[in-house]
């Protein structure tokens, strides 16, 4: 059984012994809850209580016995249930949001308090992007980044290529120096008819400032911190006017140094 699978089956919001049974399913095509017991070593009270679940969800049927015989339903119904039971999930979730904001209101919380020309770490690589793409999109005058090769790679898939373009559409100046390879020409082809792109050599860290009054700061993306949502807690954020300031200085004198791009096209 590929412990690749079950990853991926986890991403969809199985659990892992969820994913081991539905999968043992698959490649049985239908068996009694005895044989998924030995095909997967999991007791069979427990296999009843995920066959159960896995029902619930739609993503087992069961036949009458006795004895009682189970079958997955099929993976492009089965996960695309799965999909639509996550967009419920995020529709209700924005209905109860602005309730819980009024109610949140009345807290004695001062967000200005903390801060104010302050600094704090953002956990988590997913979380890193996100915070860029949504400050991208509340900037008003300017943006400006050092963008790593790899990061550049996944623009598209992180949807910030989308963020870009509808900023340039308001009118934002944005400029970015990035590592270009074939591996992200494409992309870099795509950016380079809405934003200004030059390319360097070696860059060890990324650099988000816009309207040079907040900025993001780290350590290179690699692919593999991509994939890692939680172990990545070494990327700032600062407001802190005085270090935005001599850190836009820094982003100014590579721009300087660095070559603009020439689409490949």
């Amino acid at each position: 059984m590929s412990e690749k699978q079950e990853s991926d089956l986890i991403e969809f919001g199985f659990t892992a012994l969820q994913s081991k049974v539905y999968l043992a399913l698959l490649r049985q095509g239908s068996a009694r809850a005895e044989l998924l017991s030995r095909a997967t070593g999991i007791v069979r009270p427990e296999i009843y209580r995920i066959l159960h679940e896995l029902a619930a969800k739609g993503l087992v049927q069961r036949t009458p016995g006795p004895p009682s015989r189970y079958s997955a339903t099929p993976p492009d119904k089965g996960l695309s249930l799965v999909i639509g039971q996550h967009k419920k999930r995020l529709v209700d979730l924005e209905r109860k949001k602005a309730s819980l904001v009024k109610l949140f209101k009345a807290y004695p919380f001062d967000q200005n308090s903390i801060t104010e020309g302050g600094f704090s770490l953002i956990v988590g690589a997913d979380n890193v992007v996100s915070k860029a793409k949504q400050m991208i999109s509340e900037a008003k005058h300017e943006y400006v980044a050092i963008m790593s090769k790899y990061a550049l790679k996944r623009a598209r898939e992180d949807g910030v290529t989308r963020v870009l373009a509808s900023a340039k559409k308001r009118n934002l100046q944005i400029r970015i120096i990035s590592e270009i390879d074939k591996s992200n020409s494409a992309i870099a082809d795509s950016l380079s008819k809405y934003v200004e792109l030059r390319q360097s050599n070696g860059l060890l860290f990324y650099l988000d400032i816009f309207d040079r009054k907040e900025m993001l700061f780290g350590p290179a993306i690699t692919d593999a911190e991509l994939s890692n949502t939680v172990g990545r807690d070494t990327d700032l954020w600062t407001n802190n006017l005085q270090f935005v300031g001599g850190m836009y200085a820094l982003f100014e004198h590579l721009w300087d140094a660095s070559a603009k791009y020439e689409t490949t096209q």
